[in-house]
């Protein structure tokens, strides 16, 4: 379980913390800045043995994958910060396209509001959440992805995809240099929340299901509330979905992500995950 340190390509060479197996990154991530870490920096790791995502369901995490937390402290408003996780959406999109087949990189999309697809299978999620690094200062956020590049872990609620890459570290070195360069350009067009149009048109030019018929389940049920054809949103905030009744909107656009809980903030609710 050694720990080693690298460089990270983009993001001004941002020091990457490397180990062989962590409980999750995210977790170091929050762990180092707490300590006084200084942001940008990346957790990577070839195994998590605790990973987590949305609603804390575990995520499983097999050796051979990309495991990465990125840590930065925004300038952005509170309230903007919730577009991160369609910039880190777009950078998985971003560095994994190239490295498909060919027959592949039509079927790669993004879900709403975490998955990165291949088809109809999960091929990556991501977890966001934050931390008030001194009373009163700015929040830290911390924005977890995970790719399956080699192993498809079995889930209870969906099918897995893999990328069907090698299982090598040199597979798993470009993947992570290619994600770190997108998140690096994302961000930069991010612009700290002023360039958020930009990034939500990208979003939707790569977004999964886009006029076909889906779902959408209340948390707590185990049977669909609703089904119908998703749309493009009409206005920023709300996603609409026509139904034989007529169009219900359905969802507004995420608060900021999760704040830590020995945080004096009032904790919102967690917003992206894996």
């Amino acid at each position: 379980m050694g720990l080693k340190r690298a460089s990270a390509c983009g993001l001004a060479d941002a020091p990457a913390f490397a180990f062989e197996s962590i409980d999750s990154t995210n977790d170091e991530a929050l762990r180092r800045l707490r300590a006084g870490e200084a942001a940008p920096f990346w957790v990577i790791a070839r195994e998590q043995t605790r990973g987590r995502g949305r609603e804390n369901r575990a995520w499983v995490s097999p050796p051979g994958n990309l495991y990465a937390s990125l840590a930065i402290c925004p300038l952005a408003h509170p309230r903007d910060l919730a577009g991160l996780s369609l910039v880190a959406g777009l950078a998985a999109h971003d560095a994994m396209h190239p490295l498909l087949a060919p027959s592949q990189r039509p079927d790669l999309r993004l879900k709403w509001p975490n998955d990165l697809m291949l088809g109809q299978e999960k091929l990556g999620g991501i977890l966001l959440e934050s931390l008030q690094t001194s009373p009163g200062g700015r929040s830290a956020v911390v924005i977890g992805i995970g790719i399956n590049l080699a192993a498809a872990p079995e889930l209870s609620d969906r099918r897995a995809a893999t990328a069907r890459l090698e299982v090598s570290d040199a597979a798993r070195a470009e993947a992570f240099r290619r994600l770190a360069a997108a998140l690096d350009t994302r961000l930069a067009e991010w612009d700290e929340g002023r360039g958020f149009p930009r990034i939500r048109s990208a979003w939707l030019e790569r977004a999964h299901a886009l006029g076909e018929t889906i779902s959408v389940r209340v948390h707590g049920m185990s049977s669909p509330a609703l089904s119908g054809v998703l749309m493009k949103r009409a206005h920023l905030n709300w996603r609409r979905l026509p139904v034989k009744s007529g169009v219900f909107s359905l969802a507004r656009s995420a608060p900021p992500p999760e704040t830590d809980r020995t945080s004096p903030q009032p904790r919102p609710d967690r917003t992206t995950a894996r």
